[in-house]
């Protein structure tokens, strides 16, 4: 059944139409409009009923017809819903009037409650790009900011984020955007300049994960990498990349003296009990041999030669 809906009029003291609008509630539209205390409101005339698939149509009709007849109508707009544009005294009122409110926690839990559970469709990918395109250029209000939240938010914040777990469902929907997507040079290049001479927050820092926490880590790094082969161009990629990177011989005797005198060594040792190498069956090539034989006796010459080779043996 089609829902009915009224076109009306409001009619001032004079007995001049000075807004047309729309309801289903003659009499609760006209005490809402008496309560904003709008003097034009003594009285409401009916110009038409009319479907609930029309009226968009039919009110503009009436605010057209009400401009063309001199009706002194204070509609913002030509009808059919909100207006089209604020003005700008419009959007600085709309922001005084809601500077400084605080939702109480009572409405705060309604508004949790009432948007519990609902899903927000994904978007078109058409709407997507007319996203992308309203924020291209945009910057960041916060970008290059520091110690713009307090130590009080920050510990408000990090409190909400705390027990709260992904669901297997997004984690694979957040890893599926990511998957095969390769970052440019230009983009490497952009990253490698952001984070220069940042320190990570965890350097340094030990025991920041719980033996729990540690576990799944271990967990998920044999998962995904559980029968994983590297391809040829990976490998070259990556030898690539370390190619003439060499150890000083400082960095030589660090190591030694971690592995000699910590408890590491046995713990990997034990860690890797059981499990079968990827190497296993596989034999390097002559040439690798030849590398890797070169590429040590280089450290370890360097070492030597700047006096620490009896610390290292």
């Amino acid at each position: 059944m089609t829902r009915q809906i009224v076109v009306y009029a409001l009619i001032d003291g004079e007995g001049r139409r000075r807004y047309v609008g729309k309801t289903h509630d003659l009499a609760g539209r006209l005490r809402d409009h008496r309560r904003r205390g709008k003097p034009w409101a003594a009285s409401l005339e009916v110009l038409e009923h009319v479907g609930s698939a029309r009226w968009v149509d039919r009110e503009r009709y009436w605010v057209s017809y009400g401009h063309a007849q001199g009706w002194p109508l204070e509609n913002k707009n030509g009808g059919g819903g909100g207006p089209d544009t604020h003005t700008p005294e419009t959007r600085a009122q709309l922001s005084c009037s809601q500077r400084g409110r605080v939702a109480s926690t009572e409405t705060r839990a309604k508004m949790s409650a009432a948007g519990r559970g609902r899903k927000q469709a994904p978007h078109t990918a058409a709407t997507r790009a007319k996203i992308s395109m309203a924020k291209r250029g945009r910057r960041p209000w916060n970008k290059g900011l520091v110690g713009i939240y307090s130590a009080d938010t920050r510990a408000k914040i990090s409190a909400g984020q705390v027990g709260r777990v992904q669901s297997a469902e997004t984690i694979e929907r957040r890893a599926a955007k990511t998957r095969g997507r390769i970052c440019t040079a230009e983009t490497r290049a952009k990253i490698s300049a952001a984070n220069k001479g940042q320190v990570p927050w965890c350097k340094g820092r030990t025991g920041i994960h719980s033996a729990a926490g540690v576990a799944k880590l271990a967990a998920a790094a044999s998962q995904r990498n559980r029968g994983r082969i590297q391809s040829a161009e990976e490998r070259a990629k990556r030898s690539a990349a370390l190619k003439g990177r060499r150890f000083t011989a400082e960095r030589c005797l660090n190591i030694s003296n971690g592995l000699r005198h910590s408890d590491a060594h046995a713990k990997a040792s034990a860690a890797l009990k059981g499990r079968r190498s990827p190497m296993a069956g596989r034999r390097h090539t002559p040439a690798t041999r030849a590398l890797i034989s070169a590429a040590l006796l280089r450290t370890y010459s360097a070492a030597r030669d700047s006096g620490l080779g009896a610390s290292i043996a």
